[in-house]
């Protein structure tokens, strides 16, 4: 097999494991020597003379109080007594279940308890060392180191985040910053330039955005007064960065501002306040006659409409001083549109006996029903339109105030009924019906039955008449004709 071609990635590689294994090879020899300082007290245990425990006595001191005291031949029958060794006959000294936390001492025949605490401090640590082994060894196979990588610059980045930085493509000369090899931020000057001419040189280009729009903002609140505002560089205003090695000096940002915002400002900002005022143009009426409508008949053509007028004026400030030059007005009208009215002009034929071209048409044939004058009067209003409305009958000037049926019937009302007042109808049959209004009173009463030429009431000025009047209609199934069709 060919010899693998060493790479500088392939050489970070080797330094990495090389390093791994250096720290698993520290580690497990330090983990040598805790084991080792764990066991020196078991050790030393083991060496040393049997002590009996606190408030226990050994065999030999045990043995003299029993013979002092004379017990010793009870002591011997004990032993002796077939019970006696009958209770440890059972006993399993190697059953770990049972002697967990116990030790049997052959010398004195007894079972000791072991001292737990003392015992699990040492456990702990046994189990965060293999912890700890098994987790590098895992580390080491894997190719991934988990402690810090110490080299070039100390950087704690993973081997493929440094060679992605190291292979990374420069940052462009025009950026407003730039990363040193340190990894520490360099800012890049930048120039202002204003119609074609430096005028100052700041430490970087934020910085250099900063004071144009802080000098816009200044002239901007400078300008007072009721309006809508509006700020702008008066020229065209660049912010370009320096090239490198450029020996220009660079100016502090109070300073540039200073010298910006003063009278000798070599930027200017035109600010505009813009007021505007509106003025309502009322509209007129116009009224025209029309011949082809009934005298009193109105009809409006347009609505009228009113207009406005908008004067804007402009105020033009330059770095904060009124600028009378540049300041101007101008005004938008709307004209009003007037209303049209059309106004009827043909009267219509009250003098003749038959009924004018505005009076409708005759309804059906009333056979043979016929139709006398309810009352003795002229016509004062024949049926048709007036001044806007259809007016459905004919109004009687009353020469006396008896008011007689126009045909025999029966009367089918007799009410009070809004601009009517009191009224009364006679039904005719054939669809033909009679109404009388403006009465004063009446003398007949629904249900009775009336001859042609009896007086049923008497004229007034009941409901919206104004003086004393008989209206009269003539109806065939509700719909109203002009009576003078029918009159005889």
């Amino acid at each position: 097999m060919d010899e693998l071609k060493k790479t500088p990635e392939n050489n970070r590689v080797e330094q990495t494991s090389a390093k791994g294994q250096e720290a698993l090879d520290a580690l497990l020899k330090w983990a040598d020597a805790a084991l080792g300082s764990f066991d020196e007290p078991a050790k030393r245990a083991e060496e040393a003379p049997r002590q009996p425990r606190e408030g226990q006595v050994s065999p030999e001191k045990e043995a003299d109080t029993r013979e002092d005291a004379g017990s010793a031949a009870q002591y011997a029958d004990d032993e002796n007594d077939e019970d006696y060794e009958d209770c440890f006959e059972d006993i399993d000294y190697n059953d770990d279940e049972l002697l967990r936390g116990y030790v049997w001492d052959e010398d004195t025949g007894r079972l000791y308890k072991l001292d737990e605490s003392r015992r699990r401090p040492v456990m702990v640590p046994l189990f965060l060392v293999g912890l700890l082994a098994a987790t590098l060894g895992a580390a080491i196979i894997k190719g991934t180191p988990i402690l810090p990588a110490t080299g070039r610059d100390n950087s704690i980045l993973s081997q493929e985040h440094q060679i992605e930085q190291e292979t990374a493509a420069p940052l462009p000369s025009d950026q407003q910053q730039e990363v040193s090899s340190e990894g520490t931020v360099r800012y890049i000057p930048a120039e202002i330039i204003w119609d074609g001419d430096t005028v100052a040189v700041l430490a970087s280009i934020e910085a250099a955005q900063s004071l144009l729009e802080d000098v816009k903002a200044y002239f901007h609140e400078s300008v007072t007064g009721e309006g809508e505002k509006e700020s702008v560089f008066e020229e065209d205003v660049e912010v370009r960065p320096l090239p490198n090695g450029t020996d220009k000096e660079i100016e502090s940002y109070e300073e540039a501002f200073k010298r910006f915002t003063s009278s000798s400002s070599p930027i200017k900002i035109r600010t505009t306040l813009t007021v505007t005022q509106t003025e309502t143009l009322p509209f007129d009426t116009r009224k025209e006659k029309d011949s082809t409508l009934v005298e009193g008949t109105r009809i409006v053509a347009s609505m009228g409409r009113e207009g406005h007028s908008t004067t804007y004026t402009y105020n033009v400030y330059i770095n904060g001083d009124r600028s009378s030059t540049r300041s101007g007005s101008d005004t938008e009208t709307v004209k009003p549109m007037d209303m049209l009215i059309y106004e009827g002009g043909d009267k219509p034929d009250i003098d003749e006996d038959s009924p004018g071209r505005h009076e409708g048409k005759k309804g059906p044939d009333q056979g043979e029903l016929t139709f006398i004058a309810p009352i003795e009067g002229d016509i004062s209003l024949n049926f048709g339109q007036y001044y806007g409305v259809l007016h459905l009958g004919l109004d009687y000037e009353p020469e006396k105030d008896a008011v007689i049926a126009s045909e025999g019937g029966t009367v089918v009302t007799l009410l009070e009924r809004g601009g009517y007042g009191l009224m009364l109808e006679i039904d005719h049959g054939s669809g033909f019906v009679t109404r009388y209004a403006h009465l004063d009173s009446a003398s007949v009463a629904p249900g009775d039955t009336v001859s042609q030429g009896q007086t049923i009431a008497a004229a007034g000025s009941s409901g919206n008449a104004e003086e004393k009047t008989l209206h009269f209609e003539i109806r065939v199934d509700g719909i109203p004709y002009n009576p003078r069709y029918y009159l005889d």
